[in-house]
């Protein structure tokens, strides 16, 4: 019965993603014209992990560790217990005694590394400005390769069969990923270039295009409809 209700929800999550996939390609397009000759090395670091994972694809124990270790900070937040944390060149294993659908899928749209990256130099410009920047292009590019990282290898993943997708089902997992990729990345992207990120328009525009797919669906759906009834 729950995969059935989280296949129901996953065709309205549909909408969700089209629609806000749209408005969020739209963004990435004018922030990197805006952003490109300012804040290029953000751009080489996305460009470079591609060349990188191109040249060699195979999984690889680094993100294997993040894989696992989204599931266990996932599952710390809503208050699991870790009981078992283990990371292999071939394979993990996270034992937690509590699941739900944001702990069984935060690899897939939590970027571990770049949060990492990005909290780290935080705290880091925090405590010694004076230092930290000094190493800005070093940070930015460090955030452009780990978001590559995780993207890349998510897309890669995607296919395959996961244990993952036995909570909501396949389909409803996708759309989630997709959903909820879109909308972390945005504010990863807000925290970077706020002037050049509009999140509320980005919120409104997504809300409208998806709602704007959906009476399209409606309205060609009701006239295959009368098109049958008539034949």
């Amino acid at each position: 019965m729950r995969k059935v209700i989280y296949f129901l929800l996953a065709i309205f999550g549909l909408f969700g993603l089209l629609g806000s996939g749209q408005i969020f390609f739209r963004i990435s397009f004018q922030l990197f014209n805006r952003t490109i000759v300012q804040y290029y090395w953000f751009w080489l670091g996305l460009v470079a992990y591609l060349a990188i994972f191109l040249l060699f694809r195979k999984i690889n124990l680094i993100y294997i560790f993040g894989h696992e270790l989204a599931h266990a900070t996932a599952g710390i937040f809503f208050g699991a217990s870790l009981k078992k944390f283990r990371v292999s060149k071939n394979r993990g294993e996270v034992v937690l005694d509590k699941k739900n659908l944001f702990i069984a899928l935060a690899p897939y749209f939590l970027p571990v590394y770049t949060l990492m990256v990005l909290a780290g130099f935080k705290l880091w410009h925090y405590f010694r400005p004076e230092i930290a920047a000094g190493y800005g292009n070093v940070f930015l590019f460090l955030l452009g390769l780990t978001l590559s990282f995780h993207l890349l290898h998510t897309l890669a993943i995607i296919p395959s069969k996961q244990s993952d997708w036995n909570y909501a089902g396949y389909f409803f997992s996708v759309i989630f990923i997709g959903l909820a990729n879109i909308f972390v990345i945005i504010l990863i992207m807000k925290v970077l270039f706020p002037a050049a990120v509009p999140f509320r328009t980005f919120l409104e525009k997504s809300a409208q295009e998806t709602l704007a797919i959906i009476k399209f669906t409606l309205r060609q759906g009701r006239q295959v409809w009368s098109w049958l009834s008539v034949k």
